[in-house]
């Protein structure tokens, strides 16, 4: 009988030893459960594989630290169901072999690239089949960005810190509301506007087919149109005035000859130098017909007194 006991106790005591020797981190319950991470070691021991047993994860090992070089989780309560890695790893897709996106550190993201330099860097086209929308909560003086746009509909053009606004709206709004209006961020000088109505305003000298306008409007080549209209003040109306001193028309004759053109009338070579002011050339040309008139009206008197001289003549000479 005590022999039976005695191997009895030894049989318990190896039993005992055998299930403490337990091949997955303190599994209990049959195998099913373990309190610890379970994790899978090739080699020299270094972990390649880690279920963690609280935050959700399988983690990759192929180092000897704790830091992760690849990991998926499921349910974490920080950051969610996400893959990712630890230290200075980027998280990139890859397909035949080659990377197609990129994640690095820094929350860089690239598509087409593994070294974008911005928080989306495409290498490519982009097609969208809707609206691109770009937004921003206000807009101000600094900045060095492209373009900027935000949800009033305000849209800044920075190109190398130039800073100009330029807003857009729908077409269907009313007459008196701007359609596209161009102004300087720094000193809010509009410098072009478009109304819904088609009226509009521009700031400083348009050239059109000439880079380098000299004047409001600088036209190299014809021009068409119906009408136009000059305001001009000076109008020289004052040379009917009493007060006038019309000039005699030997001194008039004197400077023909002497320069080959009207007075104050520019000449040949001033015009191929300088052009000709469309308004002063009006008020110089109607300034000579206003002279004119008054030649002829003092001619025609003159006339008119001759012929009732010869009428009287003929009168008293007998028949």
């Amino acid at each position: 009988m005590k022999k039976v006991i005695a191997l009895l106790i030894a049989g318990s005591v190896v039993l005992n030893y055998s299930f403490a020797q337990e091949t997955l981190q303190s599994v209990t319950d049959r195998g099913s459960i373990t309190t610890n991470p379970i994790t899978l070691s090739v080699g020299s021991g270094d972990e390649v594989l880690r279920l963690h047993r609280s935050s959700g994860f399988i983690a990759g090992y192929n180092n000897a630290g704790s830091v992760r070089n690849g990991y998926l989780e499921f349910g974490n309560a920080g950051t969610g169901t996400g893959v990712g890695g630890d230290g200075n790893n980027p998280v990139s897709l890859v397909t035949k072999g080659l990377i197609r996106a990129i994640v690095l550190p820094d929350g860089n993201v690239g598509v087409g690239t593994t070294s974008p330099v911005e928080k989306l860097h495409v290498m490519g086209n982009i097609r969208s089949e809707g609206l691109v929308r770009f937004y921003t909560p206000y807009v101000d003086a600094g900045g060095t960005s492209g373009i900027v746009a935000n949800p009033n509909g305000w849209t800044r053009i920075d190109p190398n810190g130039g800073r100009f606004i330029m807003t857009v709206f729908k077409e269907d709004v009313e007459a008196a509301r701007n359609i596209l209006d161009i102004e300087r961020v720094d000193t809010w000088q509009k410098l072009m506007e478009l109304k819904a109505d088609g009226s509009g305003f521009f700031q400083g000298n348009i050239g059109i087919g000439t880079t380098t306008p000299q004047s409001k409007l600088a036209v190299n080549g014809n021009i068409t149109t119906k009408k136009i209209k000059v305001t001009q003040i000076g109008w020289p109306d004052y040379v009917f005035d009493s007060s006038y001193q019309l000039p005699s028309l030997s001194h008039v004759e004197t400077f023909i000859t002497e320069n080959k053109h009207l007075p104050e009338v520019p000449s040949a070579a001033e015009v191929k130098k300088d052009g000709l002011d469309l308004g002063d050339t009006q008020v110089v040309l109607l300034k000579k017909i206003e002279e004119l008139t008054l030649y002829i009206i003092q001619q025609n008197k003159e006339i008119t007194e001759l012929k009732k001289r010869v009428s009287d003549i003929e009168v008293k000479q007998p028949q």
